[in-house]
């Protein structure tokens, strides 16, 4: 097991390194496996997990399931009609994510390994990159967290950098 999430409903998702996601219920005690894609970081899911290795895990005010995966991208489980969405862009660096998160204002952060920090827009399932190029300390995020006054906090090993979303300034 590399990572756990819990849902509203009861339902607790696990995720591995080598077999995807399971869910258990904790209600009816029955343990569910999903699909998952064998990928070697070219290869595009179709209504499946986007790798075999879930490095985090959240779930949305919504109740929706956000996965990362090693050498996929950011996924989005419908947890309602069972339904994968994978947003992997190798292109763009939106692959191997390490850390997720959703704001006050339900705007969903990912962070990635070496490729920095994506605000995810889900209205329009597009991206804005922050990465030292803007000003973060390094491009690794390995944790992300909104403090009170709804600035986002990204942490990697050189340190932590805060990014103010409404004028889009970075201090590290």
């Amino acid at each position: 097991i590399n990572v756990l999430a819990a849902g509203k409903d009861g339902v607790l998702w696990i995720g591995t390194s080598v077999q995807g996601i399971f869910s258990f219920n904790k209600n009816t005690g029955k343990f569910t496996r999903y699909p998952f894609l064998m990928n070697d970081g070219t290869l595009k899911a179709n209504n499946t997990l986007d790798d075999r290795t879930v490095i985090c895990m959240y779930v949305d005010s919504d109740g929706i399931l956000w996965i990362g995966t090693n050498l996929g991208g950011l996924n989005r489980f419908d947890t309602k009609i069972n339904k994968f969405t994978s947003y992997l862009n190798r292109e763009n660096g939106f692959t191997c994510l390490v850390s997720i998160t959703e704001d006050s204002q339900k705007r969903i952060w990912a962070g990635t390994y070496l490729s920095g920090l994506f605000l995810f827009d889900r209205k329009t399932e597009s991206f804005k990159r922050y990465s030292e190029k803007d000003g973060l300390l390094g491009n690794n995020s390995i944790c992300i967290t909104e403090d009170a006054s709804g600035n986002i906090w990204t942490f990697n090993e050189r340190g932590m950098s805060r990014i103010n979303p409404a004028n889009q300034t970075i201090t590290n």
